[in-house]
């Protein structure tokens, strides 16, 4: 067996797995199950912005009267933030694995300050995941590339706790934004948040979601954006997220640079057996390639190796088409 020990945002994980945020992490029970499953840590079900800020439409939009509305939007604020730090509170009396908190936000706020809250209960870190669509021709890319920018560096300055970012992969640099995260005291980033698919519906017009589940499929890009920025910036940890489903997913997120991999939906579509499954393939994997521990090959097979880095770069792309069906 050899030492699975990892570092991810200066947090000492017994292993590089870590449970996304997900219905699966959004109570004491079934977090105690994860850990006695195996995991390293896991990442609590997010709290969203609106829910931070009270913001109950919904219901109080149905009330006619301005103090019962004020009176609902007070209590949906305060049930949603005692709730979650109950939560937090909790996991901690009863794990011992880090716990990372998380929020959904749009832009900076006044839900910033409650991120005092969540270090105040006892969270090892708290992860954003920022989701921001552009949904007008107006906005540049720069202006939403500063707006992720700028939130993280809010909640940064409010917290001591490490702070990661859960970024999306559609900027257009991605290694600019990473920098400048860091540049204001991120810890590390989590490659990549997603939206949610719009699908259309033929038989009766209809728009609806796709799966909610990730796709293996998804790995591919994450393993080349995860090769590269771990390579050139190498000052920030780095979680990856969606497309792993098996043992092998895991030591590929690790050569390319991950230091912790994340799990979802596999663990959804399997079940908690599968966490051991992955344990036991990293030791056989790493004591087959004579490694002694898993920060001998994190990033091994990043762009910095110079023997593949082409395979990153546009150049293979070419060779492999140039030649294909020849």
């Amino acid at each position: 067996m050899i030492d699975k020990n990892t570092n991810y945002l200066g947090l000492a994980l017994k292993n590089p797995l870590v449970v996304s945020s997900c219905g699966l992490t959004s109570n004491v029970e079934s977090i105690k199950k994860l850990e006695d499953a195996g995991v390293g840590a896991v990442v609590l079900k997010s709290l969203f912005e609106e829910q931070i800020i009270g913001e109950a439409v919904n219901t109080a939009s149905n009330n006619e009267v301005p103090e019962m509305e004020s009176y609902i939007n007070a209590y949906v604020k305060d049930n949603n933030i005692n709730n979650y730090l109950t939560l937090i509170k909790e996991s901690k009396q009863q794990c011992s694995i880090p716990i990372i908190a998380s929020i959904c936000c749009m832009l900076h706020g006044e839900w910033v300050e409650f991120a005092k809250e969540i270090e105040k209960s006892g969270a090892d870190a708290l992860e954003l995941n920022i989701y921001y669509m552009p949904t007008d021709a107006i906005t540049s890319s720069s202006e939403i590339e500063n707006m992720y920018i700028e939130t993280a560096h809010k909640v940064v300055k409010n917290v001591s706790i490490p702070v990661v970012v859960k970024i999306p992969n559609h900027f257009t640099n991605p290694l600019y934004v990473i920098n400048e995260l860091y540049k204001r005291g991120v810890k590390g980033v989590v490659m990549f948040n997603r939206f949610y698919d719009p699908e259309i519906e033929v038989s009766d017009m209809k728009i609806t979601s796709t799966n909610v589940y990730t796709s293996p499929c998804q790995l591919n890009n994450i393993i080349r954006w995860m090769a590269l920025a771990s390579s050139k910036i190498n000052t920030i940890s780095y979680g990856s997220s969606s497309g792993v489903y098996t043992p092998q997913d895991v030591i590929k997120m690790l050569l390319s640079g991950a230091s912790a991999v994340h799990i979802c939906s596999t663990l959804y579509k399997n079940n908690f057996d599968l966490i051991g499954e992955m344990l036991a393939y990293i030791d056989k994997w790493a004591e087959d390639h004579t490694f002694a521990k898993v920060s001998d090959f994190v990033g091994l097979l990043n762009s910095s190796n110079t023997k593949y880095n082409e395979i990153f770069e546009r150049a293979q792309f070419m060779k492999y088409y140039s030649s294909h069906g020849k």
